[in-house]
């Protein structure tokens, strides 16, 4: 796995429902451990990391976004920079009293620290989750291909609406020696179309059988060379979107 690991993804996918806060996270403290080559990755996932320009982004200077979602009581919204090369990450949010909270880190420096300060420990789950919504194929590259399980289940009916899409199951580790991370085993079963854009996924916290969320990948737009789902939706009034989404590139 890469600097951006994947061991906190369901830690917050899973306070997506309780403070709809979060979203998945299979994140790691490890950030040193190298990435599988996306060209040594199993056959379909080149595909769902080539569909979305997220193969090879070394071109990537910078990349800004906010993540949003919907709650009872207001909206969450985080507005982020990432520094790809040098794997900065700044964070802008709304403090309890309503003033923004700002701070920066490096990724690299606070990997597999135990004294990391806890709101820099928190914004960089907030980041690993918010990425993951985001760009769920650049973190499939940088899982070690021999951990990741892959089962390609074929056309099968889409979980939302109607109409069918290539299923695929994507396990991760089912230990934290394994790179499970926080929740280890966690499964997402992606519906992609004819292109491996992902048009719906479902998660399932730990492999259990029934998901815990189902939902729509929509309104896809190409941003510096990388397409992005900008919207994220279902029957249940479930809606997480991103704004103000920036990909500066060498070749800009």
């Amino acid at each position: 796995m890469n600097c951006f690991n994947i061991r906190l993804l369901t830690l917050c996918l899973l306070s997506v429902f309780m403070i709809a806060g979060c979203k998945t996270t299979p994140e790691s403290d490890a950030s040193g451990v190298a990435a599988t080559p996306v060209a040594q990755q199993p056959q379909i996932i080149q595909k769902i990391i080539a569909a979305s320009g997220m193969d090879d982004i070394s071109h990537v200077i910078e990349i800004r976004f906010t993540f949003n979602v919907q709650r009872k009581n207001g909206n969450v919204a985080r507005k982020w920079t990432w520094r790809p090369r040098e794997d900065k990450v700044t964070l802008s949010y709304p403090g309890p009293t309503g003033e923004m909270v700002s701070l920066s880190y490096i990724r690299s420096e606070i990997a597999g620290k135990a004294d990391v300060a806890t709101n820099i420990r928190m914004a960089d789950r907030w980041f690993i989750n918010d990425s993951f919504w985001l760009m769920m194929p650049l973190h499939l590259s940088w899982q070690e291909a021999a951990k990741l399980g892959v089962q390609d289940h074929g056309m099968t009916d889409l979980p939302i609406g109607s109409g069918q899409a290539k299923q695929v199951t994507i396990t991760f580790p089912s230990s934290d020696s394994g790179g499970g991370g926080y929740t280890p085993g966690d499964v997402y079963d992606l519906y992609l179309d004819d292109e491996y854009l992902i048009k719906q996924w479902s998660f399932r916290k730990g492999g259990r059988d029934k998901p815990n969320l189902t939902n729509t990948f929509e309104a896809y737009a190409t941003i510096g060379d990388l397409k992005l789902a900008m919207n994220h939706t279902n029957p249940n009034g479930f809606r997480l979107w991103f704004n103000d989404v920036t990909v500066v590139t060498d070749n800009k």
